[in-house]
């Protein structure tokens, strides 16, 4: 555009908040006009191409992206779309839905995170979101059930509708696995065998744990819920279970999920306090590598657990191939309850 002075555009943002895209257009073709004499056409020049276009003097303008809305006084609003060619932001925001597995809220291009999270741009179009639990704008109260802020492949908080694919049934048989309220519910069956989802077990040493808990209609039955290692090669395994006819504790050797072996113990007590096994009950295996042992705490708390019991791998099952959830039940009723299960060290 040439001339001999630049005239006072009067441009307004409609939405202060925003850098683009909404801008009202008063009376700045009059403006134009007065300023360099073109009798109700203005003429307009690319800036930074090369080589420039220049449209030369026009009385309309067509904008791509661009919607017009007329308002008064001879003003004109113009809404552009993210990503059109009008808009400076350079790229489109592509609307998505976002899910929580309960609650869906659809046509989203923006997403606003809550007090605890930090977002950093990592190039490339890609976000970091860290949530960090145990930040002080996080009104939530920090416990052993906290999800931990950097969690393992093996844990699994049981918080999505169905099961994870992660897992493998090992002799699922009619046992069924119902999510509800955050835990895994396990019900069916009264064989009175080995039922269990398994994952592969990480290198050695490692500690793997779960909150577990009977329903209190099976008080006094024939019950079992807690945590199994298992050898896939030869099929043996220890399924070490808060236990309603023989625990409070009990641990068992398998040849397989059909077969007993022998008890490694039962009938064994909390060492402090007394365990009623249709409480919440934190449970760990230890594997070193040379020996089990077997864990428990009534509350989770680091340095409350107590060690239940002890066996060298050498002794029966030689190495552990697999760690996971079982569930052995031989009475109507019977219902096993698994808060979460994670690697715990």
């Amino acid at each position: 555009m040439s001339g001999t002075r630049t005239p006072n555009l009067d441009l307004e943002y409609l939405d202060p908040s925003q850098t683009e895209p909404e801008v009202e257009i008063n009376d700045a073709w009059d403006k134009l006009d007065a300023a360099f004499g073109l009798a109700g056409k203005v003429s307009f020049k690319e800036v930074g191409n090369s080589p420039a276009g220049d449209s030369g003097p026009v009385d309309t303008v067509y904008i791509s992206g661009a919607t017009v809305e007329p308002l008064s006084n001879g003003a004109a609003l113009l809404t552009f779309t993210p990503g059109s060619p009008s808009d400076s932001s350079g790229s489109p925001s592509s609307p998505i839905d976002v899910t929580d597995g309960t609650h869906t809220v659809v046509g989203i291009t923006e997403i606003n995170f809550s007090s605890g999270a930090l977002v950093s741009d990592l190039g490339g179009g890609v976000a970091e979101v860290y949530i960090d639990p145990t930040s002080g704008g996080n009104s939530a109260n920090v416990t052993p059930d906290t999800h931990p802020s950097s969690p393992d492949a093996l844990n699994d908080e049981f918080e999505t509708l169905s099961l994870d694919a992660a897992w493998t049934w090992l002799n699922q048989g009619s046992v069924t696995a119902t999510l509800a309220d955050g835990s895994l519910i396990l019900t069916g069956t009264t064989d009175g065998l080995i039922h269990a989802i398994t994952k592969a077990a990480p290198a050695t040493p490692y500690t793997v744990g779960c909150k577990a808990s009977l329903s209190a209609s099976t008080a006094g039955s024939g019950t079992g819920i807690g945590l199994l290692v298992r050898n896939s090669s030869s099929g043996k395994l220890y399924c070490y279970l808060l236990d309603t006819a023989n625990g409070p504790f009990a641990c068992y050797a398998f040849d397989n999920p059909t077969t007993f072996n022998a008890t490694l113990f039962n009938s064994t007590a909390f060492p402090i306090g007394t365990v009623n096994t249709t409480q919440w009950i934190h449970m760990e295996i230890e594997n070193d590598g040379t020996n089990l042992k077997f864990k428990a705490s009534m509350t989770g708390v680091a340095g409350s657990y107590q060690q239940i019991g002890t066996v060298a791998l050498a002794t029966f099952i030689g190495s552990v191939s697999h760690v996971g959830v079982l569930f052995n039940n031989n009475v109507s009723g019977g219902v096993g309850i698994v808060d979460w299960f994670r690697r715990t060290g």
